[in-house]
């Protein structure tokens, strides 16, 4: 397959194609000048050997594509991976684009102005709180999941799974976070900010930033959640339960699965409802500035 064939796979186009090949989550072969890609290769870092449900595909419709065009029915595709790899490299990874186009449109004439505002809303923003409305339900239901795998000590291989998933979208949305403190800074001396619409758009994108924060509670929380991550599997593949013992990789005051497990419940509990609260405002904050 070429990357013309896994754009039309995904339903996804060919920059974020490009994007996951770089951060090596999806695979692909060079030969010669050319890089092809093996169907199966593909279909198998999607469905990672499970099957996705109505609820699931109904979400991911919306996520990949708001129009509501039918998705390929022969690929099963997870949606708490594929709908965080999409935030993460669709709408994250623009964030300093954005910026800058927003900077120049409010210089322009006011008669032209206020229809390009509602433009942008409805062309960048609205989209990308479809996004945030899907990864804000992931979160919490797969946050439940490993909260109670990590209570019951079943399922050890899902538990793996979910940490190392977890784990991964941290490490993939860093750069995103640096790129956009960059672009802001560079915004912030030019003095554009004081105009509202600037300011409510920063307000959103701290908005977004805080939440994928406390979206990662062991990273939030902790310094040793990669180890914690290693030992657990190591445990695991040992065939010992990692449940209420201590791990020599890590000093902890209470057995580190206990602590994580705190971790996941404070962040359903109290943690990403109080971010999404904040993130919910400075959207709706933005809408009202970019449509006014």
């Amino acid at each position: 397959m070429t990357a013309r064939d896994v754009t039309l796979l995904l339903h996804a186009p060919i920059s974020t194609v490009e994007d996951w090949v770089r951060r090596g989550i999806l695979p692909s072969v060079k030969v010669g000048r050319r890089r092809l890609y093996i169907r199966q290769s593909i279909e198998a870092v999607l469905t990672r050997d499970r099957s996705t449900t109505s609820a699931d595909m109904s979400t991911l419709r919306s996520v990949l594509d708001p129009s509501g065009k039918a998705l390929p029915s022969a690929v099963a595709v997870r949606i708490h991976f594929v709908a965080e790899m999409v935030v993460t490299v669709d709408f994250l990874s623009q964030i300093p684009r954005m910026l800058r186009e927003l900077a120049a449109l409010v210089q322009e004439p006011s008669d032209r102005r206020q229809q390009r505002r509602s433009d942008f809303f409805d062309r960048e923003i609205a989209p990308a709180h479809a996004h945030m409305v899907a990864i804000n339900k992931d979160y919490m239901e797969s946050f439940v999941e490993l909260r109670d795998l990590l209570r019951s000590g079943e399922d050890l291989e899902r538990t793996i799974e979910l940490l190392k998933m977890k784990r991964l979208v941290f490490l993939n949305q860093r750069k995103d976070r640096e790129a956009f403190a960059d672009a802001l800074s560079e915004v912030k001396k030019s003095g554009y900010l004081k105009r509202r619409e600037l300011a409510a758009f920063v307000d959103y994108c701290e908005g977004i930033r805080k939440y994928l924060i406390v979206a990662s509670p062991g990273d939030a929380r902790v310094s040793w959640y990669s180890a914690f991550i290693q030992g657990f599997e190591l445990r695991v593949r040992m065939g010992e339960s990692p449940h209420g013992q201590f791990f020599n990789e890590i000093t902890t005051s209470r057995p580190p699965v206990e602590m994580m497990c705190d971790a996941y419940s404070a962040a359903v509990q109290t943690d990403i409802p109080d971010a999404w609260k904040q993130y919910s405002g400075a959207y709706h904050k933005l809408r009202l500035e970019l449509k006014r």
